[in-house]
């Protein structure tokens, strides 16, 4: 999906008109709502204007994406730091990302978004990946590649 080829001959009503024609294909990838904002948004785009748009996704989608962040940070600091990665290990670590993920949306069609609910979420992840590590939980060897690979 292209807005424009150059920033400086796109128009507020091009840019909304190319999202539109695109709905059904953002719908699909779990696109709930579109924000045009900035420039292009009040119609004052210059040659050094970029689009701004403001994605809101649905939850299932909102969780896989925040589990594959978290896990991709993660894969990052282990391979500067020259440490085996943790995703591979039998360490409860994307578990925790995806129940903190669940807790929240849960808290959400209980409670709606608040300030609360985010923090209630963030504090459950943290909690329960502290509580692993503290109490040496692992996950059982038959869910992980390692053991499968060495028989």
């Amino acid at each position: 999906m292209s807005l424009a080829t150059t920033s400086a001959h796109l128009s507020r009503e091009t840019a909304l008109e190319t999202l539109s024609k695109e709905r059904d294909f953002l719908r699909g990838l779990g696109v709930r709502r579109l924000a045009l904002f900035g420039s292009a948004a009040r119609d004052e785009v210059t040659p050094e204007s970029d689009v701004d748009i403001l994605v809101e996704f649905s939850a299932p989608v909102a969780v896989v994406m925040a589990t594959l962040t978290g896990i991709g940070g993660g894969l990052l600091r282990d391979v500067l730091a020259q440490r085996p990665n943790l995703l591979l290990s039998r360490e409860i670590y994307a578990t925790t990302l995806i129940s903190g993920g669940l807790f929240y949306l849960a808290l959400l069609a209980l409670e709606g978004k608040t300030l609360l609910t985010s923090m209630a979420g963030v504090g459950f992840t943290f909690a329960f990946r502290a509580l692993a590590i503290y109490r040496h939980w692992r996950m059982p060897r038959w869910l992980t590649l390692r053991s499968q690979l060495n028989g």
